[in-house]
């Protein structure tokens, strides 16, 4: 027999609702002369059923197995992991708050990243601006977008609270809708339309006293949310195949002329041989009116609010890190 321990291997350890604590322990054993799971099992290092976890005596040692052979060519020699399965009486774990309501327990699971993705490249800034307001459209020198992209970068928050209650209608209502005001959400301060709720969610859990009997009915509530630098808001460059004067809406045309090149405008007013204009010209995003009938200008953008604004305040969120 040629058996040689190498070292524990950390493994992982849960609780219960119930206060069930559990681990394991997981131990490494290198083999060269044939050995088999029996023989590692009976190695002086392997804890026998009932022993104590060293950090926690009322752990007590349970289920114990041997993995098949690992590594190696798994017959002559390899490597054999022998799991240890360690668990608490029910209701035993101390390490839960049993006096504080789990709907009164700080967040917890806070995290915090960032989120890259490619937009349309509209406006530039200028010096002066600020982050998050830039104000130069970015058109060629004939007032034309380009057809060119940016990369944008927002926060990503991500935290999980209790609530003693959760509404089922509250993801369909409330996913993809952005903050009408400023909010301080887990220590986090959220300018009024920056932040949008990505992802909501609710899981129902229950705990038990230590007679088994049921304490605490509560809901585990997920959330991500996303931070921009700007309003949630769409800007689309205004121009159009038709435009608005002092008579109305009409349909632009356009006369070649020797001098300027082209000539913008209404048909009857453009003399011999205007066609129909197939390129959308700049148009003011107040008025409808062509900016300028040279079909050049500084352009203009329209702003939509492609989000729902509305109040967060049903949810609940936390506002800070410390306890309810």
């Amino acid at each position: 027999m040629s058996i040689t321990y190498v070292g524990e291997r950390r493994a992982g350890a849960s609780v219960a609702p119930n206060g069930t604590l559990s681990t394991e322990r997981v131990f490494v054993f290198h083999f060269n002369g044939g050995d088999s799971p029996v023989a590692v099992l009976a190695m002086p290092q392997v804890p026998a059923q009932g022993a104590a976890h060293p950090d926690n005596a009322q752990l007590k040692a349970g289920a114990i197995s041997c993995s098949p052979p690992q590594e190696g060519d798994g017959v002559a020699s390899g490597r054999y992991d022998v799991t240890v399965s360690y668990i608490m009486p029910e209701g035993g774990y101390e390490g839960r708050d049993r006096t504080t309501p789990p709907w009164q327990m700080p967040p917890y699971d806070i995290a915090k990243s960032g989120k890259e993705y490619i937009v349309p490249f509209v406006k530039a800034y200028a010096d002066g601006n600020q982050h998050g307001t830039p104000t130069v459209p970015v058109v060629n020198s004939a007032g034309d977008p380009y057809e060119d992209s940016v990369p944008r970068y927002n926060s990503i928050l991500r935290f999980s609270f209790n609530l003693r209650d959760f509404n089922e209608e509250w993801p369909v209502k409330y996913i993809d809708s952005i903050n009408a005001a400023a909010a301080k959400i887990v220590d986090v301060t959220i300018p009024a339309r920056r932040g949008r709720i990505a992802s909501l969610g609710g899981s129902k859990l229950e705990i038990f006293d230590a007679e088994g009997a049921l304490q605490y009915e509560y809901w585990r509530v997920d959330v991500e949310i996303e931070i921009a630098a700007e309003e949630w808001k769409k800007e689309i460059l205004c121009r159009g195949l038709f435009a608005i004067d002092g008579d109305g809406k009409y349909r632009i045309y356009m006369r070649k002329d020797d001098a300027s090149g082209a000539v913008f405008g209404r048909v009857e007013d453009l003399g011999e041989e205007p066609v129909p204009c197939d390129e959308p010209q700049l148009l003011s995003a107040t008025t409808g009116a062509m900016i300028s009938s040279a079909g050049t200008g500084t352009a203009e953008y329209q702003e939509f609010k492609d989000k729902f604004a509305t109040s967060w305040s049903p949810l609940n969120f936390p506002t800070s890190t410390r306890r309810r």
